[in-house]
């Protein structure tokens, strides 16, 4: 059947969540936005290691998220060969993967596929358009080098254990990528540094994934008093809120250590941390050490509801965590932010909206919230700033309206070049 028969449809590649984790999260918003407001009527998603986040009880997996989105979760290796062999059986079953999902572009009448970083998403979506001649369009929602340079962190270890395996990659899939979506204008230079033609390279507002929950008026919303009951929160104390994965990257220790300059001046002051990862144990510990125990509050994970009933309510302490920004300033949530990027700069303009700060200096983040608590009538008004400047910002409409321009670009250019090579 072909594709005008069943409507416009994408192959999405994308590593960071398997289907049970946006079930378990409640990040339902991320699989919905594929979609891009209704103009892929198909989505097949496909995570080519989600055994390294979840079981799997065959070699490939098809799922299904919603009628309009099938989603396919394969496993790394088929484990059939000894460990020695690892390595081999890797390439083996990655092999056999791309093959069948080849075979699904073609008979599915699939006309794009998409990847969500340009490491193994996008070198899987570069074997996917060799095989088959369909477009490729990747997304960059991080600055790998920036987050070396910063941490030392890679992005994928086991799969790329040095930085110049990561960049070259990183440079081979760019070159090769028919479309370039950034989501900030300071990605966009990074994926140009990288190997993409700059022609290709256009910004894609990371905003459309924020949760629907985030886009009702905070006079709408429901009351956050339940939720500051069950913390043990009193009505007067001042809260900031840090969302993100507990993962070094995230700097969420920088978060708790500003919070112990805020505490010494505002006792009453709590921070509260909405996430979970691999380093809630060490940050726990770091509170303790701080002597933060009445001041810090692990939320765990936390629905999207909960967070959009807090925000109204809170200071956002952002040192480097991407879209939960938009999140909390949608609620009104004046920012206290590291100046790490376009995006938060756009968002945050100090004395504005919130205060911005030197990249990892977290004394300065501590500075900032003293004078936010100093100054109460000046931050509330931030916070009446930054609804109104971020739903400027995220208008869906326009996010989408850009999307769907920069996709009929792509496929003109597409159709123009099989012209010209008749």
């Amino acid at each position: 059947m072909k594709a005008s028969d069943k409507g416009r449809s994408v192959l999405f590649i994308d590593m960071a969540y398997c289907l049970d984790e946006v079930l378990e999260r409640g990040h339902f918003q991320f699989f919905e936005a594929r979609h891009s407001n209704g103009y892929f009527d198909r989505v097949f998603a496909v995570h080519p290691l989600a055994d390294r986040v979840t079981r799997l009880d065959a070699e490939v997996v098809s799922l299904t998220f919603s009628p309009r989105q099938k989603v396919i979760e394969a496993r790394s290796a088929s484990g059939r060969l000894p460990r020695l062999l690892m390595p081999l059986d890797f390439v083996l079953t990655q092999r056999r993967l791309v093959k069948r999902l080849s075979r699904l572009i073609e008979d599915e009448g699939i006309e794009v596929i998409a990847a969500t970083d340009a490491i193994y998403s996008g070198l899987f979506g570069y074997w996917l358009k060799k095989a088959t001649g369909r477009p490729l369009i990747v997304y960059i929602v991080m600055h790998y080098r920036f987050v070396y340079e910063s941490t030392k962190t890679l992005a994928m270890p086991r799969l790329f254990p040095f930085y110049r395996m990561q960049a070259w990659v990183t440079r081979k899939v760019l070159q090769n990528t028919d479309l370039v979506a950034p989501g900030t204008k300071t990605l966009a230079e990074y994926a140009i540094e990288s190997g993409a033609d700059p022609a290709r390279v256009h910004v894609f507002p990371v905003s459309k994934f924020v949760n629907p929950a985030h886009h009702i008026p905070r006079e709408q919303r429901e009351s956050a008093q339940p939720l500051l009951d069950r913390l043990g929160i009193e009505p007067a104390q001042p809260l900031f809120l840090t969302i993100a994965r507990l993962d070094a990257v995230k700097l969420v220790d920088h978060s708790i250590r500003a919070m112990r300059m805020i505490a010494n001046r505002h006792p009453a002051a709590v921070l509260l941390i909405a996430g979970r990862g691999p380093e809630q144990e060490a940050l726990e510990a770091l509170t303790k050490s701080l002597g933060l125990e009445k001041n810090v509050r692990f939320m765990g994970l936390t629905s999207q509801e909960d967070l959009a009933a807090l925000s109204p309510h809170v200071i956002s302490m952002s040192p480097y965590t991407g879209i939960a920004l938009f999140e909390t300033s949608l609620g009104g949530a004046p920012a206290i932010a590291y100046d790490a990027d376009a995006q938060v700069s756009e968002l945050v303009r100090t004395g504005e909206t919130g205060l911005l700060v030197p990249f990892k200096d977290w004394e300065a983040l501590g500075r900032a919230g003293i004078a936010m608590l100093d100054n109460r009538e000046a931050t509330i008004q931030m916070g009446a700033n930054m609804r109104r400047h971020a739903v400027e910002l995220t208008d869906p409409d326009t996010v989408y309206a850009r999307e769907h321009a920069l996709f009929e670009e792509m496929f003109a250019g597409r159709r123009t070049d099989a012209s010209n090579n008749r």
